[in-house]
């Protein structure tokens, strides 16, 4: 499991939160159109990773699944972006952006160019006309505040705002955020909300892609979930994190105090919908691409089932 080691922070536009008025209690993007779970393996390429599913999750939602489950080349940043620091140490998902790699020529398909877990593979040639997909420049959102730097007012009450503004940005589309990793994390198996273990030494950052969450007493099925959460999908492969159902490799991170710093990083930017897509987008009603209540997700026979673990756990 390699880490993100995050060196800087690039300033872009923020999300001006509105109020927690109107947002549920429980949301969660439908699981079965987001991109699998991938391994960055031996390279910090998290911040890749994440951007590209983050891309892909978001056009795939948008046009009601056409645009199909077809992962972007995280593989294509590292070695057609040449600012990041190298699969020792990486880069910030909010760097990439606006790069003339994303808005202007689009990141192709993994197909197209494998992930091989290298900073050393040249940038390849591709193809007149291959599938690829842009970012809407100066669409970029930094989410967060960061709760230790504010001097205005107190660090819960950022932390607060920043989950308004995380939850508020979540409507839209999944969102980049950012992990503090301790070692107790490689031993996390779903089965309950994650907390840091006193004392369990920090390792490093690690970019992670938030699908959604669960507010304090929403969730009124599995036992141990009752607080508030944050579900994250890692990239550190299916074998880690929650193991039960179809998708695993997740990781649910308690909600409310900045967790392991959950709420004071995120980001998110527009994708670029393909002009044959666009009467798929004009088609797709998004209130059905997401649960917007816990008894929507218990109750939909076609769930992924993040959390049976945690009920066979307890029956």
């Amino acid at each position: 499991m390699c880490l993100l080691i995050i060196y800087k922070r690039h300033s872009i536009r923020r999300v001006i939160g509105l109020g927690s008025v109107g947002l549920p209690s429980y949301f969660k993007w439908r699981e079965k159109w987001l991109m699998p779970v991938r391994n960055q393996r031996g390279c910090a390429s998290c911040w890749s990773i994440s951007v590209c599913d983050m891309l892909a999750d978001s056009l795939n939602l948008k046009t009601g699944g056409a645009y199909g489950l077809n992962p972007l080349s995280s593989q294509y940043l590292l070695s057609c972006y040449r600012g990041h620091l190298g699969c020792d140490i990486g880069d910030s998902p909010e760097n990439v952006y606006d790069l003339p790699q994303l808005t202007e020529q689009g990141i192709p398909l993994e197909s197209a160019f494998p992930y091989q877990a290298s900073d050393t593979l040249a940038c390849p040639k591709f193809a007149d006309g291959i599938q690829r997909v842009k970012t809407v420049k100066s669409t970029a959102e930094d989410i967060c505040l960061e709760p230790n730097t504010v001097v205005f007012t107190s660090k819960q009450d950022v932390i607060n705002r920043n989950i308004v503004n995380m939850k508020r940005a979540l409507q839209r589309s999944p969102i980049v955020g950012t992990l503090r990793v301790h070692h107790d994390v490689y031993n996390y198996d779903g089965k309950s909300i994650y907390t840091v273990t006193p004392g369990s030494p920090l390792i490093g950052y690690h970019a992670v892609l938030i699908v959604g969450y669960a507010d304090a007493n929403a969730n009124t099925h599995e036992p141990g979930f009752s607080e508030g959460y944050w579900v994250a999908k890692s990239s550190w492969g299916n074998s880690w994190g929650a193991q039960d159902g179809d998708k695993r490799g997740f990781i649910y991170v308690k909600m409310g105090v900045n967790e392991a710093d959950i709420e004071s990083r995120a980001s998110r930017c527009d994708v670029v919908v393909p002009d044959e897509l666009k009467d798929a987008v004009a088609a797709t009603d998004m209130t059905q691409m997401a649960y917007s209540s816990y008894s929507e997700y218990v109750n939909d026979p076609d769930r992924f089932n993040f959390l049976g673990s945690v009920k066979s756990a307890h029956t």
